[in-house]
């Protein structure tokens, strides 16, 4: 059987047990790894964990802020998002997201400035 044909013949060994799934996600996360490393980690996709994070009520993690700060550091140094994505290693979405927050409030903060 080709290699390819076995990994997808292979199953999650969570399948048959979301709880136990949960509970290593919960874990994950505790110990400070985003949707993307979880998933890869898990067989699922990034935003597959975001709801389980979502049902669980759980914060993505500790690190947001550091996060934030960092995308905005490399997105000013002229890095492309998918680039920033690779190097941070969470997805290129929330990239996306992190950036157009940054726009949005440095668009914000000037049209408050020139209000005054």
């Amino acid at each position: 059987m080709p290699e390819e044909t076995k990994a997808k013949t292979l199953k999650s060994p969570y399948k048959k047990d979301k709880e136990s799934l949960q509970n290593y996600i919960r874990q994950l996360l505790e110990a400070g790894l985003n949707n993307c490393q979880i998933g890869k980690l898990v067989g699922k996709h990034s935003s597959t964990i975001g709801d389980y994070r979502d049902r669980m009520g759980l914060t993505q993690n500790k690190f947001d802020h550091t996060t934030r700060e960092k995308v905005r550091e490399l997105y000013n140094s002229g890095m492309a998002k998918a680039a920033i994505a690779r190097e941070l290693g969470i997805s290129r979405q929330r990239v996306s997201e992190l950036v157009r927050d940054y726009i949005a409030a440095q668009i914000n903060e000037r049209s408050n400035n020139l209000s005054i």
